[in-house]
């Protein structure tokens, strides 16, 4: 029996730089609100922590997202794309994001 992979183990399909993060956004349901903590951010999706495990892929999420620079908020529209067993939600945005991904991040209003 080998042990020798033939082949890479695990290909990363991004083909845009991911940003580790460490800020919250709001998830926006049903006119409800929820904190989330966003832990990577590229400009065609992000990562964030849902310990309940709720998210389901194919599920459409949409976001409020802060912005460092400026007082304004970043909506986001995606679509969820895998769920780990460790609460990690990965989302795809639906377009790229209208901001650097390096000036998100910083205090949003609840």
């Amino acid at each position: 029996m080998t042990k020798r992979f033939w082949g890479p183990a695990n290909e990363d399909r991004r083909s845009r730089q991911r940003l580790p993060a460490d800020f919250y956004g709001v998830e926006l349901v049903d006119g409800a609100r929820y904190l989330r903590k966003i832990s990577n951010v590229s400009d065609g999706g992000m990562m964030f922590e849902d310990r309940l495990g709720v998210g389901r892929p194919g599920e459409l999420v949409e976001f409020e997202l802060p912005h460092r620079v400026s007082d304004e908020v970043v909506h986001v529209l995606g679509e969820v794309v895998r769920v780990t067993k460790a609460g990690q939600v990965a989302v795809r945005i639906d377009s790229t994001l209208p901001v650097d991904v390096d000036r998100l991040g910083g205090s949003i209003d609840l």
